[in-house]
């Protein structure tokens, strides 16, 4: 069967089952046997109404394929059009154009720490939420701050720092503040970056804490 032009790719992609033996199999078993002979003209009308079949089954296993963006690596497909429903400017590459709109589709839940997780981690080119840490003063913290104005607390109590879990991995940071602006509270301050420390500072162990003005954030699950 010759592909044609207005298929989604130049060619066929080899993964798919092959259609048109099936149709041109299956479609003339629908008629009583030996109604039709082999070779005859309505026979080939039998078989190119099967191929016929077959482009259309080809093209909606395309749709069931790479309607998601995540699978829609290889030929980009569906991304403008996903691009278009979620308002996101396309970014310069495949991989990161499907960044954006996964954690554009994640955002449509409750915010919560987990899905904020889920969300930063295209920020880091990683699917798994586990690999992205969030941290953050706990009360305690903020209230054992005596060196601070009470207007400073009250930041504090509202910010989040963001970083991958054993800091190894510089985010796209065009992406990651790309995806904070859309899910961080306007009233919250919010940081991203590899690292664990916000400032300057140690820690007497090796537990995942930063400092934070004379206090330390504390991982918090």
């Amino acid at each position: 069967m010759a592909w044609p032009s207005w298929m989604p790719s130049a060619s066929r992609p080899s993964a798919f089952p092959d259609w048109s033996d099936i149709y041109r199999t299956v479609v003339p078993r629908e008629w009583p046997a030996r109604l039709f002979a082999v070779g005859s003209e309505a026979m080939s009308d039998l078989i190119a109404h099967g191929e016929s079949f077959a482009l259309a089954r080809d093209l909606l296993q395309f749709v069931q394929s790479y309607i998601i963006p995540e699978n829609d690596s290889t030929y980009a497909i569906f991304l403008d059009k996903w691009e278009e429903v979620f308002n996101v400017a396309p970014a310069a590459t495949t991989g990161l154009r499907i960044d954006r709109l996964v954690a554009a589709l994640r955002q449509r839940g409750t915010m919560t720490r987990a899905l904020t997780r889920a969300i930063m981690c295209r920020a880091y080119s990683k699917t798994a939420p586990s690999s992205v840490t969030l941290v953050s003063p706990t009360a305690a913290n903020v209230a054992a701050t005596d060196t601070l104005g009470d207007e400073t607390k009250i930041r504090g109590g509202t910010s989040m720092h963001i970083h991958y879990w054993d800091e190894s991995i510089d985010p796209d940071l065009s992406l990651a503040w790309d995806l904070i602006n859309q899910i961080k509270p306007a009233w919250e301050q919010w940081t991203v970056g590899k690292w664990q420390y916000g400032r300057y500072g140690s820690t007497a162990d090796n537990t995942i804490r930063t400092r934070y003005q004379g206090g330390t954030y504390d991982t918090r699950p």
